[in-house]
């Protein structure tokens, strides 16, 4: 399907370039690419462009593809929230869930109550298949970019009209270290932020239901019950867990995320126990290989290399 997808856009850009009045004029293959750009064709709008200046070397052309870059960037951008998630303690927690204390002062009434209320806030992770989206994105303009540096390079070279190639070389480079920058926030505040707090929201809703000190398990109703509950919300811990559990986005990601991570895992560690879990299994392998990593290898620059 994406073979044909491929194709048909490709008879379209050779239909546009027919309508063109004169095909080796680069107001011809600007307008050809324009076009492409609006029917949502941006991967042949791209090679449209770089044919072009292969075909005429006017530098007008490269300044096209990057204003296109530069376009699909800001509408990347606008969708970043760029801030990170943690679970919050909450008076509940304080009140009857602190190791000195643990159920001695707390009713069955506000047991509930806590229940009610993380439910009622569970905390939102962006959907896969939108993250995979925006991640292809990206990886789009890396390579357009990257194809882009080539021939910037080669002109650059070449030595001809030296002043509009260096300020080029600047606007691109500097929309570079933006898309690099961007995407590192986007992973580690946007995918990998929300998904561990909400991990780390599930770990404590389980220890709501089954604490694992002994005294406040005489206040359950039915502590077979509860123990269920429990390990079925740490299950699902470790289900959110593992959807970030991705050793590619961790080690592209932002130092406060992968410190983030390895702390959620130690807490679900503490909770769980003996427990094991078919999709936590992974986690732990990932978390010993984050450790192991020098830091200047990692984030944004690791991605571009």
């Amino acid at each position: 399907m994406k073979a044909i997808t491929v194709l048909m856009s490709l008879f379209l850009a050779t239909d546009v370039l027919n309508l063109t009045a004169d095909l080796n004029s680069v107001r011809g293959y600007i307008e050809s690419a324009s076009y492409l750009e609006r029917q949502n064709n941006p991967l042949v709008a791209r090679q449209i462009l770089k044919s072009g200046y292969q075909a005429t070397k006017h530098i007008s052309l490269l300044s096209h593809w990057l204003a296109m870059d530069e376009a699909m960037f800001q509408k990347l951008k606008q969708k970043h929230k760029r801030y990170s998630i943690t679970r919050l303690e909450t008076e509940f927690e304080k009140k009857c869930l602190d190791k000195w204390h643990y159920g001695l002062r707390c009713s069955e009434y506000d047991r509930q109550k806590e229940l009610a209320h993380q439910e009622k806030t569970a905390i939102s992770t962006a959907a896969l298949e939108e993250i995979r989206t925006v991640l292809d994105k990206y990886n789009q303009l890396k390579t357009s970019m990257t194809e882009r540096q080539s021939l910037l390079g080669s002109l650059e070279k070449s030595g001809d009209d030296t002043a509009k190639i260096k300020e080029m070389l600047a606007k691109h480079q500097a929309l570079v270290n933006k898309v690099k920058r961007t995407r590192s926030d986007y992973l580690s505040f946007d995918v990998i932020s929300p998904y561990l707090a909400r991990t780390e929201q599930l770990v404590f809703i389980s220890t709501i239901y089954n604490p694992k000190v002994s005294s406040i398990l005489t206040l359950l109703p039915d502590k077979s019950l509860s123990k269920f509950r429990s390990i079925e919300k740490l299950r699902e811990a470790a289900r959110i867990f593992a959807n970030v559990a991705d050793q590619e986005i961790l080690l592209d990601s932002n130092s406060t995320v992968r410190k983030q991570f390895l702390g959620v895992l130690k807490k679900f560690q503490e909770i769980a126990g003996p427990a094991q879990f078919d999709e936590f299994k992974p986690i732990k392998a990932i978390a010993n290989k984050l450790k192991r990593e020098k830091e200047r290898h990692l984030g944004a620059q690791r991605w571009w290399k």
